[in-house]
């Protein structure tokens, strides 16, 4: 106990130092805390209960885990099944840890995240797995149920099945501390927001104590993704280089698969939606760039023949950077635009907004021009809530591209 006070004293005062000036400041100027507004209040006081929270990293005896490893898809998809591991940690009370991932040399730290499982822990009790697949307990009364939880109980290590459409039906109603159990482990893989959780009549009053209102997603996101030292310098240099932060630029970021940009009328539609928002924020048209994060390198060099904004288009090209910093950078480039403008239910797009703090523009395949009404991304998979259990259904729920509580119509 007193070696993990040593190395929580050790973590908050001298490695805390390092990262809270970029949890609650824009663009890395320090703020004075005592005029602090609402939010950077609450990002705060979010990041301070998230070190104390895995302060508990090293107290194996005590302690009970929950671990994050890469699932399938890109890079947005693994920031959503981070914070939603995150989340699920929160409410039941255990300490993530970081198995996997393919991003670990570009991120700093924001709290203790590591450790060593074989050195710590019996190899038979990390073998010792169960997969959970809600399904069995979808449509069993409450007595078997109650039979599944007491077998959590008993279980060293629990993999949560994420394969049914069933798991967002109990992570939306049910208590979820209670539905993962007592097990000394339990993995989550998953790439989806399951903001179901957030929702969840069970854990309402924590959230709002914690997050008073904030977005969790994004206040989330905020805390736990900085770049290294050397990454953030090669970042910097990169903004520097496309003008970002020069006086008088404004940017207007688009990022555009595709699929939903095939036609002349899509492409003008993804432009004149991010022009429309930027001249209504008050934006001079002459001060306008306009930054575009595509899959395709063929699409943007035909982008930049149009006559009708090729000039004032500038893209990050990648030459000389790793893979990974020219997805994170993409990411980041985007978040660091004064209007974003994304394809519906990217999670690239979405986790971009997230970290800019910005509520996105969203195009349809139907050339149909959105913005978000909520900073916290759309769920994928509402629907499954209100046809499995009506009684808890709640219209937060609804998270959904097609609903109107996830955005209003800007224009068509």
């Amino acid at each position: 106990m007193q070696v993990t006070f040593l190395f929580f004293f050790f973590f908050f005062f001298v490695v805390s130092d390092a990262i809270v000036p970029y949890v609650i400041t824009g663009n890395n100027k320090a703020v004075n805390s005592t005029h602090l507004s609402h939010r950077d209040k609450i990002l705060r006081r979010v990041y301070e209960h998230m070190v104390r929270h895995q302060s508990r990293i090293y107290d194996t005896e005590e302690t009970k885990y929950l671990i994050y490893s890469d699932a399938m898809g890109g890079v947005g998809n693994k920031i959503f099944g981070l914070i939603s591991t995150l989340v699920l940690a929160l409410i039941t009370d255990r300490v993530v840890v970081v198995e996997s991932s393919e991003f670990d040399g570009e991120f700093v730290p924001a709290f203790p995240w590591k450790i060593d499982f074989k050195k710590h822990f019996r190899q038979s009790d990390l073998d010792a797995r169960k997969t959970f697949n809600f399904e069995c307990c979808r449509t069993q009364g409450w007595e078997e149920r109650e039979k599944h939880f007491q077998e959590t109980k008993q279980l060293s290590f629990l993999d949560l099945d994420l394969s049914s459409d069933s798991l967002y039906h109990h992570f939306g109603c049910w208590d979820v501390k209670k539905l993962v159990g007592e097990s000394k482990f339990a993995q989550l893989t998953t790439n989806q927001w399951l903001s179901h959780m957030t929702y969840n009549a069970h854990h309402q009053d924590f959230f709002q104590r914690l997050f008073e209102g904030e977005p969790i997603f994004t206040t989330l996101a905020q805390v736990f993704f900085h770049f290294t030292p050397d990454i953030q310098a090669r970042f910097d240099q990169v903004t520097k280089k496309l003008g970002f932060g020069q006086p008088g630029n404004y940017f207007v970021g688009l990022q555009v698969r595709t699929e939903y940009a095939k036609t002349p009328a899509q492409q003008v539609t993804f432009f004149g939606c991010g022009l429309r928002a930027a001249l209504e924020a008050g934006i001079p048209e002459k001060n306008i760039k306009f930054f575009l994060a595509s899959d395709s390198k063929e699409f943007k060099e035909e982008m930049k023949k149009n006559p009708s904004w090729g000039n004032k288009l500038v893209e990050f090209n990648g030459e000389g950077y790793s893979y990974n910093e020219v997805r994170l950078f993409d990411i980041w480039l985007l978040a660091s635009c004064d209007v974003i403008v994304m394809t519906s239910g990217s999670t690239f797009g979405a986790s971009a907004a997230a970290i800019g703090f910005k509520r996105a523009y969203e195009l349809t395949p139907e050339e149909r021009c959105f913005q978000k009404i909520n900073l916290d991304p759309c769920s994928h998979y509402s629907w499954v809530l209100k046809e499995s259990d009506p009684k808890c259904f709640n219209e937060n729920f609804l998270l959904q591209a097609d609903f109107a509580v996830c955005r209003k119509e800007f224009f068509k």
